[in-house]
C-alpha cells in the first residue's frame, strides 16, 4: 500500500522541482514566453485537479513577479547559475499556493499537521476538487461526493460502487480491472490492491476474501510495530532513570515535576516514551499530568528549527531518539531534505555533523 509519507515526498519533490525550474528560467531567460510557460507548468502542477479554473497568463505573470521578488530578496545575481536552495524554493511555493487559493483554485500541497496527522485526516485538506490525492477522506459536496480516493489515477479505469461491510471493514468501491479496492476502517479510506488470486463465484464473496487479505496485512503491520516498540523500549531501559514519570494518583505533585512546570526550558516530553517533543514554555498547552519529561541531550535539536532549514546539508537526523543517525541531505540529492519544510516533524531529532 502506498504510504502517505511516500505520497508526500513524491508530490512535494515534483512541486519543488518545477518551481526551482521557474526560478532558474526567470533568473536566466529574458524571453517572456519561456517564463510564462515555466510559470504555467509550476502552477498547473500545484492545482488539486485538472478541472476548475485554468492557469491563465495573468496568474502566470503574477508567479513570475513573485519569482523575481524572491530572487531579489535572496540577492541572487541575475544571469548566474542558480543552486538548489530550499530556503528560496520554500518562499516561492508557499506564496504561489496562496496566489492560486486567492483566485479560487484549490491546491494539493500535502503536509503533516500537528502530531504527525496527514493533512487529509486533519480537516485541512486543500484538495477539495481531488484528482491528485489518493488519501482524501473528506466527505463533502466539494469533494466529488467523497469519491476522490477512487479518482487518484484516471488511467486506473472505472470504479464500481459498493456498500459492503465485513469484519469491521467497509468496501466502498472496486476497480476490477486493476484489482484495486477502496476500504474504510474507522472513518479512514484506504486504497488496497489485491495481493493474490482468489476463487469466488460472486463479486461480494470476492470482496470478503480480499478483505481477509487486507486484515492479514494489517495484523502483520501491527505485530511488526509492536515488536519494534518493545525492542526500542528495552534499549531505552538504561535511561529510564533520567525520565520524570507522571505522579501517582492521590500522591500530589512531585518536586521534580514542579520544577519542570515552573521552567520547561531544556526539557522534552512524551506520552508513550517513544516520541519526544520539546516542552512548550506554556506547559498548559499539553496534557501535563499524563506526560513524561526528560532533559534534551546536549547538542540535540528536537523538532525542525530555522538552523536546520537554512543549512540542511550540515545536519544529521534521527527518528529513533538518537539510536541511529542519517544525513539530512544525501550527497548529490538536495531534494532529499525537502520534507523538513512541510509539516512540523516536532518529534524528529537533529544534530550538527561533527
Amino acid at each position: 500500500m502506498l504510504s502517505f509519507e511516500d505520497f508526500l515526498t513524491e508530490r512535494n519533490d515534483a512541486i519543488d522541482d518545477l518551481f526551482f525550474r521557474l526560478l532558474k528560467t526567470v533568473n536566466t531567460e529574458d524571453d517572456q514566453e519561456k517564463r510564462i510557460c515555466a510559470a504555467k507548468e509550476a502552477l498547473k502542477n500545484l492545482k488539486a485537479s485538472e478541472e476548475g479554473f485554468p492557469i491563465d497568463n495573468v496568474l502566470a505573470k503574477e508567479a513570475i513577479r513573485l519569482a523575481e521578488d524572491v530572487l531579489k530578496e535572496h540577492k541572487v545575481l541575475s544571469g548566474k547559475p542558480l543552486e538548489w536552495d530550499m530556503s528560496i524554493i520554500g518562499d516561492i511555493t508557499e506564496t504561489a499556493e496562496k496566489i492560486l487559493n486567492d483566485a479560487g483554485i484549490q491546491t494539493c500541497f500535502p503536509f503533516f499537521a500537528d502530531d504527525e496527522v496527514p493533512c487529509v485526516n486533519a480537516n485541512e485538506c486543500h484538495a477539495k476538487a481531488a484528482g491528485k490525492c489518493p488519501f482524501c477522506t473528506r466527505d463533502s459536496k466539494d469533494c466529488a461526493g467523497g469519491e476522490c480516493a477512487m479518482q487518484q489515477n484516471p488511467d486506473q479505469g472505472k470504479f464500481d460502487s459498493y456498500d459492503l461491510e465485513y469484519r469491521g471493514v467497509r468496501c466502498l468501491a472496486v476497480n476490477w480491472e486493476q484489482r484495486l479496492f477502496i476500504f474504510e476502517v474507522d472513518g479512514e479510506r484506504i486504497p488496497f490492491r489485491q495481493l493474490q488470486y482468489v476463487e469466488a463465484s460472486a463479486d461480494t464473496d470476492h470482496i470478503r476474501l480480499v478483505i481477509g487479505q487486507f486484515l492479514k496485512v494489517r495484523e502483520q503491520e501491527k505485530l511488526r510495530n509492536a515488536n519494534a516498540c518493545q525492542r526500542l523500549l528495552q534499549k531505552y531501559q538504561k535511561v529510564f532513570g533520567e525520565i520524570i514519570f507522571p505522579d501517582e494518583s492521590g500522591e500530589g505533585q512531585s518536586d521534580a515535576r514542579r520544577k519542570v512546570y515552573a521552567n520547561p526550558a531544556g526539557w522534552m516530553y512524551s506520552y508513550d516514551g517513544l516520541r519526544w517533543r520539546t516542552a512548550p514554555m506554556d506547559i498548559g498547552k499539553i496534557a501535563y499530568e499524563n506526560a513524561m519529561f526528560r532533559r534534551i541531550p546536549e547538542g540535540i535539536i528536537v523538532g525542525v528549527n530555522e538552523d536546520v532549514k537554512k543549512a540542511p546539508k550540515d545536519f544529521l537526523f534521527s527518528t529513533n531518539n538518537g539510536l541511529s543517525w542519517t544525513p539530512l541531505q544525501e550527497e548529490g540529492r538536495p531534494s532529499s531534505s525537502v520534507w523538513v519544510f512541510h509539516g512540523r516533524h516536532d518529534w524528529v531529532w537533529f544534530r550538527r555533523k561533527n
